[in-house]
C-alpha cells in the first residue's frame, strides 16, 4: 500500500483529493468547484460517478458502495463518507 493509499488521510487531504477529482470530471479548475454544491448542478453524470467511486477505491485502498457519490452529492459530504469508510477500515 502507498503512502497515499494509507487510511490516515486527514479530512483537508481527502476534501482537496475529491475536489481534484470533480473538476477534472467535470471540467473545470478545482477553484471553481464549490464544496457545497450537488454534483448534477456541475453535470456530472451516473458514468462519472461510478468512475469516481473507483477513484477512491484505487486511491484511498477500500471498498465503497456503487452509490456513494450520489448517496453523498457534494464534495464535503463525499469527502467526509470517504473519511468515515477510512475509519472503519482502520479498525
Amino acid at each position: 500500500m502507498t503512502t497515499a493509499q494509507q487510511p490516515r488521510e486527514d479530512a483537508e487531504t481527502i476534501h482537496a483529493w475529491v475536489t481534484r477529482q470533480v473538476a477534472h470530471y467535470v471540467k473545470v479548475s478545482p477553484e471553481n468547484i464549490d464544496p457545497d454544491e450537488s454534483f448534477t448542478a456541475y453535470g456530472l453524470d451516473s458514468l462519472y460517478a461510478v468512475a469516481l467511486c473507483g477513484d477512491i477505491e484505487d486511491h484511498f485502498n477500500v471498498s465503497v458502495p456503487a452509490t456513494l457519490v450520489w448517496d453523498h452529492d457534494t464534495v464535503t459530504r463525499l469527502a467526509d463518507a470517504v473519511a468515515a469508510f477510512l475509519r472503519k477500515a482502520q479498525t
